[in-house]
């Protein structure tokens, strides 16, 4: 196997005098490897990930419309289960004041639940009438 090929294989190239035992140990700065800290009750650290809204809602703080398609910084932590699949929760904070929402996934109905902090502005429509 050329050099090229066995790169590609594992996605590391390893010349033929490596010996693992040797490699120093690093200390992992992916934010999925953080325990979570309790701060004044809530969550801090953890799981952060990019959560675009599926669709507009309203911020209960200050009453402005959030965009289908807004960015956020979010918290993602599991909480549950419907049957095999897991239930989400995201935590995001408002863009224009401090509030935050709290977002599920809905396995069941194959939609997002926002449990606190903002409200759907439009309401899927039924799809069994």
């Amino acid at each position: 196997m050329s050099s090229l090929a066995a790169a590609r294989a594992d996605g590391y190239y390893r010349p033929k005098n490596f010996d693992p035992n040797k490699m120093e140990v690093r200390p992992s700065d992916t934010p999925f490897d953080k325990p979570f800290k309790v701060v004044e009750g809530e969550r801090v650290g953890g799981n952060k990930i990019r959560y675009e809204t599926p669709f507009h809602v309203r911020c209960e703080g200050c009453h402005n419309m959030v965009a289908k398609g807004v960015r956020f910084n979010a918290m993602k932590t599991w909480v549950d289960n419907f049957h095999s699949t897991k239930i989400w929760e995201f935590r995001m904070k408002c863009p224009q004041c401090p509030q935050r929402f709290v977002v599920r996934t809905d396995p069941e109905n194959c939609d997002y639940i926002y449990v606190s902090g903002a409200r759907r502005i439009f309401q899927a429509k039924d799809c069994t009438d």
